[in-house]
């Protein structure tokens, strides 16, 4: 059953279709830039300040991670935590947006938020900001970008596609069978029900998942990861027998990689925190989710906080079949975490790099040029280790 939220999936509207908004540190506060990502940049853009508090930012930023946490463990109530959330959000809110930024949020009737950060802000959790009545993950399908000096390998390393749609889904036979066969099966589902050829694995270790980063056009690890908070690049995917995949050997392979994924999804307890992105850093990742991003992957999924083993396979399989309709890769992280219920605080965890109007036609082939009647390329690998 679809969520009466506002959205109608695959229909259009009048709306304007997105809105970007940058926000940049700048000395003691924000710059602020928010504007129509449907029309040509005007000659004159208006940039606005916000004087933030760096130590108080950074303490409610660790208090919605403890609240996120608390609530997948089942420390606190659904209905407390949300709560919870919504007071910490608006505190966020306040704190980083000036009076006009907020009233224009809130007045717009724009589908689609793409934010550009400074990558000082990129352990902000942007999504939970609570405008006094809603999230700005439940206002807008959103999607991030990142404005750093670090060196990235872009997206020109993207491989040609196939000649015919294979999506090929692969897991770990260790750990909790039930939730690695409820996951892996209902990614299947999901995308059956498009023109897409499936095939299952529930066997990998980690070899499979660097073969996986040089030949499939989508990756999606649903298990365990584990964030070196000391050491950010080494933070690593928990795969089969408890091997560690670090982030260091994740960006290694693709930079040795002719070609990167177009997306990949790690459902992953904290696989989207992530180091301070230095510059002159030996290392070549801060954290896994941003290990693909530098190496070029042009759309990431990965949780802020834990991720609920009970909610984390529904979840997927509701994402992907909303993608395989041919829905906005945003709008499918929007709608799939509204399907679990205005209650259900695990569906708020995840967060996209990139664009968040891409359909997955867009992201496999952003060349339009190409024939309709050529057959889409899909290979997915899903990778699973529900360790204890």
């Amino acid at each position: 059953m679809r969520p009466d939220m506002g959205i109608r999936a695959g229909e259009p509207d009048n709306r304007s279709r997105a809105l970007e908004l940058e926000v940049t540190w700048e000395g003691d506060g924000v710059r602020i830039v928010l504007s129509d990502g449907d029309t040509p940049t005007p000659t004159v853009i208006q940039r606005r300040r916000k004087t933030v508090d760096k130590d108080h930012l950074l303490e409610i930023c660790d208090q919605v991670y403890s609240t996120l946490q608390s609530s997948s463990h089942g420390r606190s109530k659904p209905e407390s935590t949300l709560e919870d959330l919504r007071q910490e959000g608006h505190q966020l809110f306040d704190l980083l947006l000036d009076n006009e930024t907020q009233s224009e949020l809130l007045s717009s009737k724009a589908e689609f938020l793409l934010l550009v950060i400074d990558d000082a802000l990129v352990g902000v959790p942007w999504e939970l900001l609570f405008d006094g009545q809603a999230f700005l993950s439940d206002r807008f399908a959103m999607g991030r970008r990142v404005l750093t000096e670090v060196r990235s390998s872009g997206s020109d390393r993207m491989r040609a596609l196939r000649s015919e749609p294979v999506v090929s889904v692969m897991g770990n036979g260790q750990g909790d069978l039930q939730s690695i066969s409820q996951e892996g099966h209902g990614i299947f589902e999901a995308l059956s029900e498009s023109s897409y050829q499936v095939e299952v694995n529930l066997e990998s270790n980690t070899e499979d998942f660097k073969s996986a980063l040089r030949e499939a056009e989508i990756v999606h690890f649903c298990g365990h990861a584990e964030f070196n908070r000391k050491d950010p690049h080494r933070s690593s995917l928990v795969l089969e027998g408890g091997a560690r995949l670090s982030a260091e050997e994740i960006s290694q392979t693709l930079n040795g990689s002719e070609r990167v994924p177009r997306l990949v999804f790690l459902n992953a307890c904290g696989s989207g925190l992530s180091g301070d992105w230095t510059k002159d850093s030996a290392e070549a990742a801060f954290g896994l989710g941003n290990a693909f991003l530098l190496a070029g992957v042009g759309h990431v999924i990965v949780a802020l906080g834990d991720v609920a083993d009970d909610h984390s396979a529904s979840f997927s399989e509701v994402f992907y079949q909303y993608l395989g309709r041919g829905e906005p890769v945003g709008k499918s992280l929007q709608l799939a975490g509204a399907v679990s219920g205005i209650e259900r605080v695990s569906g708020r965890n995840y967060v996209l790099y990139g664009l968040p109007q891409s359909t997955v036609q867009g992201i496999l082939d952003p060349d339009s040029s190409r024939k309709g009647s050529e057959e889409t390329v899909l290979k997915v690998f899903l990778f699973t280790d529900l360790v204890d």
